[in-house]
């Protein structure tokens, strides 16, 4: 079976990475707070003295942070979840990341889609996968694989 990505477009597009995501998991109820990155419009001022590289590199350049708004994410009931840090080896679903969604109003790959032939998504029983989906989410550090039904979903303010 091929392996396409699909964009997840019903909540809105994004504007920009996600810089954060927020879970909480109770039994089997997940609720995910993705939050997009923003940059602060002034540079980072770092000090001539400085001895630090990493903070001498960093100079000049403008700190991004998290957005003012998220969305929020309501899985009912999910089967499987998987978190990993943005550069992990030896996952269990290895995604073709040339064939991955690109946002429209900014540069980079789309943060929330549905992973369509999904070889993980077929190991679930068929009683309980009709109507379940295999969803992948990309942060700036982290990524998560999820198997449940559609969420609910809304856009929130980030206080």
């Amino acid at each position: 079976m091929t392996i396409s990505i699909e964009p997840i477009l019903q909540f809105g597009d994004f504007t920009s990475p996600l810089r954060n995501i927020r879970a909480r998991l109770d039994e089997y109820y997940l609720e995910l707070d993705l939050i997009p990155s923003r940059t602060l419009p002034d540079p980072i001022k770092v000090d001539p003295n400085e001895t630090d590289a990493l903070k001498l590199i960093l100079g000049g350049s403008r700190e991004i942070v998290e957005g003012e708004r998220y969305l929020r994410l309501e899985f009912q009931h999910i089967w499987g979840w998987m978190t990993h840090e943005e550069f992990s080896e030896n996952v269990g679903i290895t995604l073709p990341i040339e064939e991955w969604p690109q946002m429209t109003k900014c540069r980079g790959a789309f943060p929330l889609v549905k992973v369509i032939g999904s070889p993980w998504l077929a190991q679930v029983p068929d009683l309980e996968r009709e109507n379940m989906f295999h969803f992948r989410i990309w942060s700036m550090t982290t990524y998560m694989d999820i198997i449940s039904y559609d969420p609910e979903g809304r856009w929130l303010p980030n206080v």
